[in-house]
């Protein structure tokens, strides 16, 4: 799947300030995590630290048409904890404010009609289709997983710290998701090998014959 360019992100964020809180929150902490559609639907606010502007993963909403909606425990079937941006965790505070005038949910984002239970894993996928009418953009959770991907990686994000915040066991796995990202990411260090040899020539006495 593609991923969204920086500018396409920054067309989303303004399409965003159009549309109700909860999804403002919500796509937010998508784009600013990586995070799985199912683990911000399975979000609990015991889970979100305002003091340190972060929250733990550690549990994903799923749903099959057997079992129907159900909670699990992340992919990668360990807890892991992501820094989240200034502006986001303030969306969050006014969600939790909203929230507590109808009824506080242990959850930030349940099911609509019962504060007892995460909205449904498959609600996002619905809302941002229908976002991406109104905007004229394509959009879908995971692009924008693979877009929190390609853009750190691109700019210089090391590996490891991605597959991390992604929930990659593996930080292979995160390479060969995202081939093109990494395939950029060589091209630009070596752009930076070439500048840097030609705006630092070796001074006299430095040169030295070859073999």
């Amino acid at each position: 799947m593609d991923s969204c360019t920086v500018a396409e992100v920054r067309y989303i964020l303004e399409c965003l300030d159009k549309e109700p809180l909860k999804w403002r929150a919500y796509v937010r902490l998508l784009i600013d995590t990586g995070c799985r559609r199912g683990e911000i639907a399975a979000l609990k606010w015991s889970a979100v630290d305002f003091t340190n502007n972060q929250i733990a993963i550690v549990s994903n909403a799923c749903y099959t048409p057997g079992a129907g909606s159900y909670l699990d425990t992340p992919k990668s079937r360990r807890t892991r904890t992501i820094d989240v941006g200034p502006e986001v965790m303030s969306l969050l505070k006014e969600v939790q404010r909203e929230q507590a005038e109808k009824g506080i949910s242990q959850f930030v984002f349940p099911k609509r009609g019962k504060t007892s239970e995460p909205m449904f894993a498959t609600t996002p996928t619905k809302y941002l289709a229908t976002f991406s009418d109104r905007y004229g953009v394509e959009l879908h959770p995971h692009k924008l997983r693979h877009t929190y991907a390609s853009i750190g990686i691109t700019n210089g994000a090391d590996v490891a710290s991605i597959a991390e915040n992604l929930g990659h066991s593996d930080k292979a796995v995160t390479l060969r998701m995202y081939t093109d990202a990494n395939k950029e990411s060589r091209k630009r260090a070596s752009n930076i090998v070439r500048d840097s040899i030609k705006e630092n020539p070796p001074q006299e006495g430095e040169k030295q014959s070859a073999g």
